[in-house]
Parts: structure tokens; sequence; C-alpha cells
């Protein structure tokens, strides 16, 4: 019993009375109908799944069922329930072969005529789903816009999508014999500037002038390159569109350096050769980060290295060969570099009776596999290539068999189970996941409450063992409130008449018989006899019955447990300031009310 005391106006003096009785709900069991189920700020697709379970109905959502929901569910059929909850946030259920699927999309299409209804739902699903029903596919460009709301009944098919049409501006409905298409207005304008493009470049005594209007940077410089009869590289592709560009009359390194900084592009040289390379986003400032080597191969061909390294897929490195003198030129960071020199160390070898063959893992790691070779395998020295699920290793014919034989018995997929989560979602589980597993062994999916484990069977069994202490549902609160109201006096006489005495004997024994009259608290939620016990039940019927107290609150509350519940209970005031004119002693009125506002606010922050 929490008993407070507060003053709410001069003449009354407030008792707050009130037990926090707690009580953890669990999830009901499936029965029909829905005795009573309650969700606190859950999503939506998690309570149709769970409802599905809790009934064995198969529910499925789409793409365009979002978002989280508070709901209780009453005393009600399922089906029924079911449609309330849906149609208080915009969803509609449709049932085909047993299977409830659920969408923020209704369409009913008969007779060529169709009717939707749709409340904030992409573009995208909602094309979909329209070319669905009426078996015509709708192509579309990119659509940017964020989602549409339509209602619409009886139109045609050609009605709705030029509806549709309408709130997209940047986009025009064209007509086709097979179906439709949503094409960006603005492609048409980009096939006519295609054409207008100009660029020409022409030189004179040593001395260059460019009209750019539109075009290829790398067309311009191979064909400046030319001109100067310059020997030139470039180092991967890369398709940087120029601007309007014209100069007349400038050197050589003026005129490569114009195009090289309007491309955004990096430019190096090296032995009398240019090196074009392409810049992170086209900024310039990143090319002092870039460094550049060429190193000289000594045992291997520069093109067959070349494809060992691009298989390796290194982040932030560009490479060519210069085959002429059995050189690679590279350019990128210092970490891209240092991670391509040593895997060339391990390749530009002296070759003898063997030659190196290149084994790529699928499912296991490189460092998990090379320990678990047999003894000769591991004297062939096998190589891990940086950064890759990769290794190379020396080859030797026959002895390739049984490489390929124990790679394939150890390079296999780990079993995988699907886990299906009750009360906690995906997320929840991977912030508190128990000490069984890691983050790589649980594998996400779309569905909240699955998620799939990947291995071995043993361990997947000691995960759901482990499980089971943390899925569990969030226990709830119930709070009963009783709060009585004592008017203030200087002579409060209590007279509380109980009747006492013996009833007929019973076995030879005499009980003890008490009466009391609390007809004024039967009809209380709170049950005070139980838990103050028959003298102050009886004090408070007396009270109650001379108006000597009231019953100011009288309620259950529910929370779920560590979160804070509140309560009010009050009175708002309203009054308008007037004026007093001094010369004309008249009243006016100003129009501005005043608000007071009395009464009791209560917050409740509990813990099973």
């Amino acid at each position: 019993m929490i008993k407070h005391v507060a003053n709410l106006m001069a003449s009354c003096k407030i008792v707050m009375l009130f037990i926090l009785l707690f009580n953890s709900q669990l999830f009901i069991t499936a029965l029909e109908p829905i005795n009573s189920m309650h969700f606190q700020n859950q999503e939506i697709t998690d309570i149709l799944i769970s409802l599905g379970q809790a009934y064995n109905i198969s529910i499925v959502p789409d793409e365009t069922v979002t978002g989280k929901a508070t709901y209780h569910f009453g005393k009600s059929e399922v089906l029924p329930a079911i449609d309330s909850f849906l149609g208080a946030y915009g969803y509609f259920r449709e049932e085909i072969n047993s299977v409830h699927h659920v969408s923020a999309i209704n369409i009913q299409y008969a007779e060529e005529m169709i009717s939707i209804q749709a409340r904030q739902v992409s573009y995208n699903s909602l094309l979909d789903r329209i070319a669905k029903e009426i078996g015509i596919s709708i192509l579309y460009d990119p659509i940017n816009n964020p989602s549409i709301t339509l209602y619409s009944n009886n139109l045609s098919v050609d009605e709705l999508l030029e509806m549709i049409a309408a709130q997209l501006p940047n986009h025009e409905l064209e007509r086709r014999d097979t179906f439709f298409y949503f094409q960006q207005s603005n492609q048409l304008e980009n096939n006519i500037q295609a054409f207008n493009h100009r660029m020409e470049i022409s030189k004179d005594n040593n001395l260059y002038n460019l009209e750019i209007n539109g075009g290829s940077a790398s067309e311009a410089i191979k064909t400046l390159m030319q001109l100067s009869e310059r020997q030139f590289i470039f180092l991967g592709s890369f398709n940087r569109e120029l601007n309007e560009l014209v100069i007349r009359n400038c050197d050589f390194e003026r005129a490569l350096s114009l195009i090289i900084q309007q491309a955004g592009l990096g430019l190096s040289e090296h032995e009398g050769t240019y090196l074009v390379y392409d810049l992170p986003n086209g900024d310039n400032s990143s090319q002092r980060f870039l460094q550049f080597k060429a190193i000289n191969l000594v045992h291997q061909k520069a093109d067959d290295v070349i494809s060992i390294i691009e298989k390796t897929n290194i982040q932030g490195l560009v490479c060519t060969a210069e085959n002429s003198n059995n050189t690679l030129l590279l350019m990128g960071n210092e970490s891209a570099l240092d991670i391509v020199h040593k895997l060339i160390n391990e390749i530009d070898k002296a070759e003898t009776n063997t030659q190196l063959s290149r084994i790529d893992l699928v499912h296991q790691k490189t460092d998990d596999i090379l320990p678990l070779l047999s003894k000769d395998i591991q004297c062939r020295n096998p190589r891990i290539i940086p950064d890759t699920n990769s290794f190379l290793i020396n080859s030797t014919g026959d002895s390739d068999l049984e490489l390929k034989r124990q790679i394939e018995m150890l390079d296999r997929p780990e079993p995988v189970f699907p886990i299906y989560l009750r009360y906690i979602n995906a997320e929840q589980l991977m912030s508190k996941l128990p000490p069984a597993v890691d983050n790589e062994s649980i594998i996400l999916t779309s569905m909240p409450s699955l998620v799939f484990f990947r291995g071995q069977q043993a361990k997947a069994e000691i995960f759901l063992e482990q499980l089971k202490e943390i899925d569990k549902p969030t226990p709830q609160i119930k709070y009963q409130i009783l709060i009585v109201q004592y008017q203030k006096s200087s002579n409060l006489s209590v007279d509380i008449n109980h009747a006492a005495g013996n009833d007929e004997p019973e076995n030879g024994m005499h009980k003890p018989l008490i009466t009391a009259a609390l007809n004024r608290l039967v009809d209380l939620n709170f049950d005070i006899l139980t838990h103050f016990g028959l003298q102050f039940a009886s004090k408070l019927q007396l009270e109650l019955k001379n108006n000597d107290a009231v019953i100011f609150v009288d309620t259950t509350l529910q929370a779920i447990s560590g979160k804070t519940v509140t309560f009010h209970n009050t009175d708002t005031f309203r009054y308008r300031e007037n004026e007093i004119d001094i010369v004309s002693e008249s009243i006016k009125y100003s129009g501005v009310t005043r608000e007071i506002t009395s009464g009791l606010l209560l917050e409740i922050n509990g813990q099973t």
C-alpha cells in the first residue's frame, strides 16, 4: 500500500491509496474465438504472424505492410478481429486457397473495369500489382516519388494509368501493343543532346586549338596525343563527358591539363609515356594519395600476372601491362600497392617442372582449409592470395587430382537451420546473442521473426536451448489504484457497528461470526476487504455513507515492465479576462481566455 497526501484545494485533503499488483501477461494459446491479446508498439508483420501461429491460419503480408502498431484484441471471432485491426491501419485482407494475403493495396478487376484502394504505397509496388491483376506488363523508368495514395472506382485501365501518370510530372505514359511504359520525359531530350556534341581539335605550328561541346574525354585525349605524336596509356576504363571547352593557340601541356581537369581524371608521366587514370568520384584532390609503380617481371608474363591480379578485386588499384618490356604499370593507394607487390613476389618466381594453380574456395575460409590438407599437399607451398578466399599452389599433374578430392571433401557448405522467433525480433536477438553462437553463425532474413542458423546440428540444439532463456514475452504489470478523498473536519467521529456472536455448534465446537454492512464498497474494482481488512473497510463504509469521504479514483492500469505509465484525472477551468474603463467605469472583454488545470497527475514505473 502506498499513501500519498496532497492539497488540491484549500478545503480538501486528498489521501491517495493505491497498491501495485504485478502480473506477467503471456501470449495466450491458440483458442477460438480470441479471448484477449494485447500488442504494444510491435511490428505489424510480427502481429500478423503471431496471430497466424496462435490460431493455425496462414497469413502472408506483402512488402507494402510496414510500421508498428499498438492494439488490443478483445473477445471476438478471429477473422473479424483481424479485419478490424487491418482496417484501423489501412490494410486489406484477401483469402485465396485458405491463405490470407494482407496488403495496403486492394484491387477489384472485372469486365475491363478496375477499382483500387491504396494508401501510402510506393509507385513500384502499385504498378507491379496492377500489372499482375490486368495481365499486361507495365514498364517504368526509375521513379523518385516516395509514395502514392489512390482511391478510384470503376475506371478503365487507361483511365487509371493516366491518373497515376498525372501525379508523375517527370514521366509520360506510352501505350504499346503489348505493354504500357512510364518513360522519363527528359529521356528524349538526352537523346537529342547526344547528336549535338561537337569536338574539333587541331594543331598549328606546335600550338593547339580546342573547340569541344560535349563528347568523351578519352576521345579528346586520344586525338590530342595522336596529333602531338606522344605515347599514352589509359589505366583502366572510364567514361567521363566533357562540357563546353573552347581555347586557341595553347601549348600541348596546357591543352592536356584543361581536358584532364574538366574530366576529373589523373595524369602521370613515366619515361615519356603519359598515364591517364580515373580518380575516385572525379576528385582531383585525391590524386595526392595515389602512387605510381612500375614492376619489371622476370619469370612470368605480364598478361598472365594481370589476369591473376584482376581476379583478386583489390580496391583502389588500376593496372595495365606494357608487353614490350614485360612491365606492370600500377596506380593506386599505398595499401593496394603493398598487397599487389606481395602477390607479385609470390607469382614471379623461376619456373620448375611445376606450374601455379589457383584454387578458389566457395564455402569455407582459406585459413581454415589449408591446415586440414594432407602433408604432401602442404609441402607444395600453398600461398594465400591477399584479400581473397583463394590460394596458389604448385601444380604437379597427377597430385592435382588428390588436391581436388580433398578440396571437394572439405569445402562443403555448413548445414543451415531455420529459427523462428516468437516474442523478440532478429534485431533484438543480434543485440544479445547467447554464448553458443556468434554473428557469423546467424543469417538475417527480410522477416524479423525468422533467422537462419549456420552450423552443425549439435551446436544448433545448444543454441535453441539457450534461445529459450532469451525469446520470452515481455512481462506486463497490472496496477490497481484506489484514491480516496477525505473532507477536512474538526470533529470526525467514527461509529462502526459490528455484530459478533457464536453460531450454532458444529461437531461440538462454536465458530466466531462477524458481519458488517459493506454495500457501498461492493461496486469498487479495488478489493479493499482483502488488502486492508474488515476494520478499514467498515470505517471507509461509514465515511462514505456520511459523505466524509469520496472515491476519487478507482481504476486499473496496465504497462510493460520497466516502462512508465501515466494517469491523469484533472479538471480545466477557463475564464476570460475583463478590463474596467476608469473613465466610463464600464467593463470591456479583452477576448483573452486563460486556463487553470488542477487535479491528479500520476506516473508509475515498476519492474517485475
